[in-house]
């Protein structure tokens, strides 16, 4: 049994016109276009939406020179020669790719040294903190009525 949301997926999946809706509900669906008034309107709407669309010029391909000029200001996307450049800057390959290990080493060291409170902040106590809290709020309260 075909139900009036069921049809009006179909139409909008596959048009209004049946030979293009699938086989196996077909039927059904010519049935409850037959006997139900909202199913003939929704295959109008369609049809019209369709016909408009057909009626609409079709698109005009850019003129070569338009082309052209929209590729010039198209960004380069040689990404190999952007890491090049990049590596250049710090001395070459070996000289950054050192530098890179050298910040994840100490990123990794000041992590591991750091306590884990982190010095001030909610730790053990966080009736401690409630007063900065308070205050943050206020300010930031009165800086969104800005």
């Amino acid at each position: 049994m075909m139900t009036p949301d069921r049809f009006a997926a179909l139409v909008a999946a596959h048009g209004a016109d049946p030979a293009r809706w699938p086989a196996a509900e077909r039927g059904a669906a010519l049935a409850l276009l037959d006997a139900s008034a909202a199913a003939r309107s929704v295959a109008a709407r369609e049809r019209a939406l369709e016909a408009a669309l057909a009626a609409l010029p079709p698109p005009v391909p850019p003129s070569a020179a338009l082309a052209a000029r929209l590729g010039a200001l198209a960004p380069d996307n040689d990404l190999r020669g952007l890491w090049r450049e990049i590596a250049a800057l710090f001395g070459g390959w070996r000289l950054a790719g050192t530098a890179l290990a050298a910040c994840a080493v100490a990123g990794v060291l000041l992590g591991a040294t750091l306590p884990v409170d982190g010095g001030g902040g909610l730790g053990a106590d966080p009736a401690a903190a409630e007063p900065s809290l308070l205050t943050y709020a206020i300010l930031t309260d009165s800086y969104l009525d800005h």
